[in-house]
């Protein structure tokens, strides 16, 4: 969402000089005051997000007319809670965009990539899930050392475990 802002002074006069900036202050105060910002620090597998609760929770009691992330990937990798926000998005008529340009709920030429894209997101955890669990697996088999420090009474040497 683009937001124009209008800033004008009557006259030239010596003391309207610091009015175009207070002006320009008090536009920033509102737009700041105004907005809803929701910030998790935790996987977008699961649904039990506090700050993703919330945000479903306004959208649907219509508290903003736009939701904007970086991209799907960041409100979540699950494709039944991607659907959860998007018909919560769609009934109460708030716009869902992301910054790379794959999903605007109110451009239909794209909207119906969302459901791929959801897909795409979650198969994409799963598949690092799985490649991080295989290397794991071949340490492990190999006899290497996972761990940052030596269990007391071992040594650690290229990478494995001496008594």
């Amino acid at each position: 969402m683009k937001i124009a802002e209008y800033i004008r002074v009557s006259t030239n006069n010596k003391g309207q000089k610091e009015s175009p900036e207070n002006q320009k202050h008090m536009i920033l105060d509102y737009i700041t005051e105004n907005q809803y910002d929701y910030t998790d620090l935790q996987t977008g597998t699961t649904d039990n997000r506090e700050g993703l609760k919330r945000l479903i929770q306004d959208a649907d009691n219509k508290e903003f007319d736009v939701i904007v992330a970086k991209e799907l990937s960041r409100l979540g990798r699950n494709v039944e809670l991607l659907y959860q926000l998007k018909r919560v998005a769609d009934t109460k008529g708030v716009r869902l965009i992301t910054l790379d340009s794959k999903v605007d709920t109110q451009d239909f030429s794209i909207q119906a990539m969302f459901g791929l894209y959801a897909w795409i997101y979650e198969s994409e955890s799963q598949r690092i899930s799985d490649r991080i669990k295989s290397v794991y697996q071949m340490k492990y088999k190999s006899g290497k050392f996972m761990g940052s420090i030596a269990p007391y009474g071992y040594n650690l040497h290229k990478g494995k475990l001496l008594v």
